[in-house]
């Protein structure tokens, strides 16, 4: 008899029915329309709640110490899975955000593990600061910009010089900008439609399975290329080596086993699909928040002062840059990096009062979480404040899961966190972002929170 709480779990019962189910549509109408609002409006109904995905039930948390716990304590019945695991391993394959759990899960994690220590990421630092420099500092002052377009390019070539330890192609980072808005959007539908309508050939799905093909062409093709780099003499500097080279020469520790050419498909796809969307998103939902607020403005532009001065921007800053990491807390709270994830039912699974069935899809979501009203005050108000190590001390861990948490926490969150910092750093030491327009940016959920459309106005922080 599994017990949690102390209650046993013949004596739990079935999650409550959320209103309004659609004959042979059950909630889809809703998730499509308006899923964000849809979401956060499911909190009223309880701790655990049933959907359905056409006629297929769908469990969502939305209490963050239940959703802690299943990630954590509860994880051996609640495995990585479900209809968006499903739809990421279309193209992810088996990488390490999608393979099933157990012992390969462990194998790849350990694989991978020293390419993402702090040691190895600060040593990759420079030729992102480097990066992030050159293609903000080509902005014509006052010249109202897609910021969208922008971001996406720059987070795309900060990742792809880290992967390659140099600056990427233009060709490599044009193909990846247009290839992945349509693979992104295509998953989250994949994930909310019922499997039938999901597989009608409609314009949209056929544009989504030829992007899927593309991707995976270029990433082979980037592999390809850097191969032959490094077999003609590799890296002039070893210390500037990029996560690919570690990629390429890894081994497990135990077999000495490297990596098959599918696998490190599998894990590039990954690396380039998961970062280039979630910091993109990110990083542009920090600009606008930041940009429509004069006082936040004024505190990071001092920040950087303090730390900087005149001169350039140096890895060692990055842990000094205290509140620009508080207005990327606050961007993550908002906005991402992903908005809905999800779980297999592995064993009949207690949570709370509840028993969940074995073989069910469980959703999870932390636009949901982070945004309680209980834990967060006023939680759509961007207030970095939130952050400052007074007002912190009273948000408990398990109400803020950006990265996840337990055996499945993303094993990039370190890289994010820097990557989000540099480009930030560099384009508020070099220009004041002002939003421009005569509307504010709408959300649009794919598998991150995106604006549809951002144009800002780049003003020099500095007079010429």
């Amino acid at each position: 008899m599994s017990l949690q709480h102390g209650v046993a779990s013949a004596d739990r019962g079935t999650p409550p029915a959320v209103p309004g189910a659609l004959p042979l549509l059950g909630h889809v109408v809703p998730l499509l329309r308006r899923p964000l609002e849809f979401m956060d409006e499911l909190r009223r109904h309880g701790p655990v709640v049933r959907l359905g995905l056409g006629r297929v039930p769908v469990y969502v948390v939305t209490d963050a110490q239940l959703t802690y716990s299943m990630l954590t304590a509860e994880s051996g019945s609640f495995h990585k899975g479900g209809r968006l695991i499903e739809a990421l391993s279309r193209f992810a394959g088996n990488g390490l955000a999608t393979v099933p759990d157990g012992d390969r899960h462990r194998r790849q994690r350990r694989l991978m593990q020293p390419m993402f220590s702090r040691s190895f990421i600060a040593g990759r630092a420079g030729v992102m600061i480097e990066t992030a420099r050159s293609v903000v500092g080509g902005w014509a002052p006052g010249e109202p910009r897609r910021t969208d377009d922008d971001m996406q390019e720059l987070t795309l070539s900060v990742f792809l010089s880290a992967l390659l330890g140099a600056q990427p192609p233009t060709e490599v980072r044009r193909e990846f900008q247009r290839v992945l808005p349509d693979v992104m959007a295509g998953t989250i539908r994949a994930t909310i439609l019922p499997r039938a309508l999901g597989a009608i050939p409609t314009p949209t799905q056929r544009r989504y399975q030829a992007s899927l093909r593309d991707l995976r062409t270029a990433i082979g093709a980037l592999i390809d290329a850097h191969g032959a780099r490094s077999n003609d003499g590799g890296p002039a500097d070893p210390d500037r080596a990029g996560l690919l080279d570690l990629l390429l020469d890894a081994a497990d520790p135990e077999s000495g086993q490297r990596m098959s050419r599918t696998q490190l498909e599998d894990e590039v796809i990954t690396f380039v699909t998961t970062n280039g969307q979630a910091s993109t998103a990110s990083i542009l939902w920090a600009l606008y928040e930041v940009g429509r607020d004069p006082d936040v403005e004024r505190k990071v532009h001092a920040e950087l002062d303090a730390v900087c001065g005149q001169r350039p921007l140096r890895a060692e800053d990055l842990k000094s840059l205290t509140y620009l990491r508080r207005i990327i807390h606050e961007t993550m709270r908002l906005y991402g990096p992903a908005w809905l994830l999800t779980r297999k039912v592995s064993a009949p699974g207690v949570l709370g009062d509840f028993v969940l069935p074995a073989g069910a899809d469980v959703v999870f979501s932390p636009y949901v979480i982070h945004r309680d009203p209980v834990v967060y005050p006023d939680p759509a108000r961007f207030d970095p404040g939130r952050w400052s190590p007074e007002r912190a001390a009273s948000i408990p861990r398990t109400a803020f899961l950006p990265f996840g948490a337990g055996t499945r926490q993303c094993i990039g969150d370190n890289f994010a966190w820097d990557e989000m910092t540099i480009i930030l750093a560099e384009t508020f030491r070099q220009w004041r972002m002002t939003p421009t327009g005569d509307r504010a940016p709408k959300p649009v959920p794919r598998v991150t929170i995106h604006p549809d459309r951002l144009v800002m106005t780049p003003e020099p922080v500095r007079a010429a």
